[in-house]
């Protein structure tokens, strides 16, 4: 059902090179994604989108209901992902969230979050850890983000969203807003780190975003774009990171 859907999602997978890079036979085997979201299943989380066409391993962690978002950071560290994603949004945060954040990303994780969807400058977590990356959504007519996408100096990066997953009556449903944009993020950061070395750090992610995403006629980093559009350079062996450097910035903490 809705198989219309599919066909938009391909566009834009070939828009972005995932499919150029597919073809290269880099399909995301052996790099292992968590989403930390709903209960496994649920279309809400991307697993489809993530995992269409690759090789991509997911775990789910229900944070929604079965565990805590502790719980959740510190089985990863030891469930041994190499990328999280992550649509939800979180006032409060803790040091112990920091800890374990910080953790992982020392590991060599790469964590996105969604720039959420209250349209003002980014105010919750886990966009605004300093180990975690923030998306917002991309809209191509407009050629920049959404209106209620989040902004400001902690975005990364856009990314398109409405893309389709597969819900438990097998019919193709939309995930809106910034949530949508997980899915792709993730599959990007999956095949970089399938083509990099799993070695291929949250600091190198940093330093690709700079050099490799779409800068949507925009000169550097901006407020409301972050680095610009996520994608994929055409060929693989274009990539070289020799000349940029992630800024850090403590937001808390």
């Amino acid at each position: 059902m809705n198989e219309h859907l599919l066909e938009g999602l391909e566009r834009v997978e070939n828009k972005l090179n995932i499919t150029s890079w597919l073809q290269h036979g880099i399909d995301g085997r052996g790099v292992r994604c968590g989403v930390l979201g709903f209960e496994s299943g649920s279309h809400h989380n991307g697993e489809w989108q993530l995992q269409y066409n690759t090789g991509i391993e997911l775990i789910v962690y229900d944070v929604m209901g079965e565990m805590s978002f502790e719980e959740a950071l510190d089985r990863a560290y030891y469930d041994n992902v190499d990328v999280i994603v992550c649509a939800l949004r979180k006032t409060g945060w803790s040091a112990e969230l920091e800890a374990l954040s910080r953790r992982l990303y020392e590991k060599g994780v790469i964590m996105i979050n969604s720039s959420h969807n209250e349209g003002r400058e980014i105010d919750a977590f886990p966009a605004l850890s300093v180990y975690w990356f923030a998306v917002g959504e991309y809209v191509e007519r407009l050629n920049a983000k959404s209106g209620d996408s989040g902004y400001g100096d902690k975005l990364d990066f856009l990314m398109y969203s409405n893309m389709p997953n597969l819900n438990r009556k097998g019919s193709y449903v939309s995930i809106s807003h910034t949530s949508g944009c997980l899915g792709l993020s993730g599959k990007i950061a999956c095949l970089l780190k399938a083509y990099m070395g799993k070695n291929f750090s949250p600091e190198e992610f940093g330093k690709y975003i700079q050099l490799y995403c779409d800068r949507l006629g925009r000169e550097g980093r901006q407020r409301d774009t972050g680095w610009g559009l996520l994608m994929l350079p055409d060929e693989p062996e274009k990539i070289n990171l020799g000349s940029a450097t992630r800024r850090m910035k403590k937001f808390w903490f």
